[in-house]
């Protein structure tokens, strides 16, 4: 049995309802997917999981090797997750002329990023390539020792810069991330 002519829709007569309906499941599917990748997000849903790192090990290594004299965190609370530690000889880490890097990574307690880089690299070229171009807008006291605060014009990243010299060698250490710059300067004053 045919349906009457009256009732049949012809292609390309479909109504505003048919538009708002086939836009309302589309509208759907898309905040289903936003939804899926907000909740994967360590600054997103109810907090996702982290694989283990081990700083301890990493500067452990770095020290016995006495590849580079170099700072580790201490006494920050159960709030800063570590997300990365890694070491990288002079001639892989890409830092500037003839440089070891060190870097430890947080989750810190407000769902930010903040990390730890310590080099004994050409200085400027270091800084330059790890702040986005920043520029020295002021300094800092942490744990009695000067920190120049650095911003960047064009990505508004800030860092916190240092320099130490350990039995002659000299060491650059930035801390820098999205994070705020309390927490910025709070993982600066956990370092020793």
């Amino acid at each position: 049995m045919t349906e009457p002519a009256s009732t049949v829709r012809k292609r390309g007569r479909e109504t505003v309802a048919d538009m708002a309906r086939s836009m309302a499941v589309v509208g759907g599917v898309v905040a289903l997917l936003f939804l899926v990748v907000w909740w994967q997000r360590p600054e997103g849903g109810a907090g996702t999981a982290t694989r283990p790192v081990d700083v301890a090990g990493v500067i452990a290594a770095v020290r016995i090797g006495d590849a580079l004299p170099v700072w580790e965190p201490h006494g920050l609370t159960s709030g800063w997750r570590p997300t990365a530690a890694w070491f990288a000889p002079a001639s892989q880490s890409g830092a500037g002329a003839s440089g070891s890097v060190v870097l430890i990574g947080y989750l810190t307690p407000s769902g930010s990023y903040a990390e730890v880089r310590q080099t004994d690299a050409d200085a400027p070229t270091a800084v330059a390539n790890w702040t986005d171009g920043g520029v020295r807008v002021g300094s800092v006291q942490i744990g009695g020792r000067t920190w120049h605060r650095l911003q960047s014009a064009t990505t508004a990243k800030q860092a916190l810069v240092t320099t130490r010299t350990v039995n002659g060698r000299r060491v650059l250490v930035l801390v820098t991330g999205k994070a705020g710059l309390d927490e910025l300067t709070s993982l600066a004053g956990s370092l020793q």
